[in-house]
């Protein structure tokens, strides 16, 4: 692959002042809009909420608008967009959620490059996991399983095939999820230690891709390890600023930790746009920045390559269609998966599993996805990085036209790849409205059970704690939303349902605490009075979060 190798002295252009035409468009522009009607189409699709007319018709359900808090476009090597809502802002971080888990990929890269070892074994991809954590908490349960624990390496966990037992839910079935408990419940205190419980299969590693936090807290643990011991506890606590933060610039990025220091590689990476846009830009430049390198040779090629284990019948169809298709560095490809059982084919006739999702954008395109739609994408052929962050559930069915519409704008004559059909990858067909209640109501019975557990267990109250929180005084919301605001700032972003959050916080009080930087959430249940029809609340549980002292560990759950 051809290296693209572009110092990035050219983004001093983001000390631009706001532009002063924006005319009717919403938000502010920190550099000035291309004007062309393909430029206009970007613009009012990334930025403005406008629905892309090519994906409204009759037979399918259409794209939703666009709900985007900040945006960096760099083309060449330059800044040629950038857009803020109010809200965000360029000097205010967000969160990643899962594109953090390509950063804890990248803390391991950028460890292998700079010659670390543990008890005077060099890290590689190759390095056991039982160097670190001899005697998981899984072993206790399960003993014959160790032989299998003994051939996982750094590299089955960076590629997600690691083998152990993992749920990684969060949208449908909670009461299924390994990943929220260990974000909010028993395995906050500990995030490696919760995912080193779970049940180990037999097959063992590198047979079957199963996506999981679990395994890029495992990773930020065993950084911690390696870290810690090359430099004491600053060593631990330090790394991922001077590792790659410090290295690329990157003054507004952070890492939450978990109530036992690990930083919490899962999920909890905060970055400013313009933080994210120069991660993707040390991607383009192959992993090499103003002449130094800091991902080993190759690294940045292997991001661009299918996991190994989407090859292997473990690794259903079924569940490739749910996720996508994985690098080996934890991005996102835009690739067909060729295998034997595939059941279409392409146009050299080979065997098609899983065809590319978004056939409309460059083959090429890879990028790093986050909940909600928090996004790092590269396209090496057109140079271009798109870095975005926003709030929206189907933020996947947007991921191709983002693509498409900025390269229409900033390369001229620029074809899209010609497809029959353009319709979001998620969308079904077209539901009458008599159908879409029906399938409502159908519905409200496990709807009801997800809500229930998210109570009886303290899920809600602990998570929007945590969350809100986070919101406040990590991302920076509260030196521009007032205290009184807080509430629906934070759940008017979180990208749920409305329907959901009435359900799910009903039963809650909120309180927000500028000065001490905490967020209480009391949770009550409603008692019925024994000779009278009045009923009471009663305070069943009440859990509180705030701002470490130490701000590198964000925000905790007390």
């Amino acid at each position: 692959m051809k290296k693209i190798v572009i110092i990035f002295a050219s983004l001093s252009v983001w000390g631009a002042a706001p532009m002063a035409s924006a005319g009717e468009l919403k938000g502010s522009f920190l550099t000035s809009p291309m004007r062309s009607e393909a430029c206009d189409s970007f613009i009012g699709f990334a930025t403005q909420g406008q629905i892309d007319p090519r994906y409204v018709n009759g037979d399918r359900e259409s794209l939703e608008p666009f709900h985007t808090d900040s945006l960096v476009v760099i083309k060449n090597g330059q800044v040629v967009l950038e857009w803020y809502d109010g809200v965000k802002g360029p000097g205010s971080s967000h969160v990643l959620w899962s594109a953090s888990k390509m950063i804890t990929a990248t803390l391991i890269g950028r460890t292998i490059q700079d010659g670390f070892s543990y008890q005077g074994h060099p890290v590689t991809l190759e390095t056991k996991l039982s160097l670190f954590y001899p005697n998981p908490g899984f072993l206790e349960k399960y003993p014959e399983r160790r032989a299998q624990y003994e051939r996982i390496t750094l590299g089955h966990l960076v590629e997600m095939s690691a083998g152990f037992d993992w749920r990684e839910f969060y949208d449908d079935d909670m009461s299924n999820s390994s990943f929220l408990p260990m974000l909010y419940m028993k395995g906050q205190r500990d995030m490696p230690g919760f995912a080193l419980s779970q049940k180990l299969s037999v097959q063992g590693p590198g047979e079957q891709w199963n996506y999981s936090g679990g395994n890029a807290n495992i990773l930020m643990g065993i950084l911690g390890k390696i870290h810690g011991a090359s430099g004491g506890i600053e060593g631990r606590s330090e790394f991922p600023k001077k590792l790659l933060f410090d290295e690329l610039g990157l003054e507004g990025a952070r890492v939450e930790q978990d109530g036992s220091g690990n930083f919490v590689g899962s999920s909890y990476v905060y970055m400013t746009t313009r933080d994210m846009a120069k991660v993707g830009q040390l991607y383009l430049q192959g992993g090499v920045w103003n002449g130094k390198r800091l991902l080993p040779e190759g690294w940045t090629d292997e991001a661009q390559e299918l996991v190994p284990t989407v090859f292997k019948k473990a690794t259903t169809v079924d569940y490739i269609t749910k996720l996508g298709a994985p690098s080996r560095r934890i991005f996102w490809l835009n690739r067909d998966i060729h295998r034997e059982d595939g059941k279409l084919r392409d146009e050299q006739g080979q065997k098609v599993l899983y065809p590319r999702e978004m056939p409309e954008a460059p083959s090429d395109l890879y990028f790093a996805a986050g909940h909600y739609g928090q996004l790092i994408a590269i396209v090496p052929s057109q140079n271009l990085i798109i870095a975005r962050t926003g709030y929206d559930t189907k933020y996947w069915d947007h991921i191709q036209p983002l693509t498409v519409k900025a390269l229409s704008c900033l390369v001229d004559g620029y074809k899209p790849n010609p497809v029959k059909t353009l319709v979001p990858p998620s969308a079904g067909p077209k539901k009458s409205t008599l159908r879409s209640m029906f399938d409502f109501v159908r519905s409200i019975p496990d709807l009801l059970t997800t809500l229930n557990y998210s109570k009886v267990t303290g899920l809600a109250a602990s998570s929007i704690a945590k969350e809100m929180c986070s919101f406040s005084y990590v991302s920076g919301a509260d030196a521009v939303i007032p205290e009184r605001k807080r509430k629906e700032a934070y759940f008017e972003r979180s990208g749920m349902p409305s329907f959901a959050l009435s359900m799910m916080t009903g039963d809650l009080e909120f309180d927000v605490d500028d000065a001490e930087k905490r967020i209480t959430v009391r949770q009550y249940n409603k008692v019925s009075v024994a000779r009278g029809s009045m009923t009471v609340k009663k305070l069943v549980r009440e859990v509180r979060a705030e701002l470490s002292s130490d701000p590198r560990a964000g925000c905790r759950l007390l």
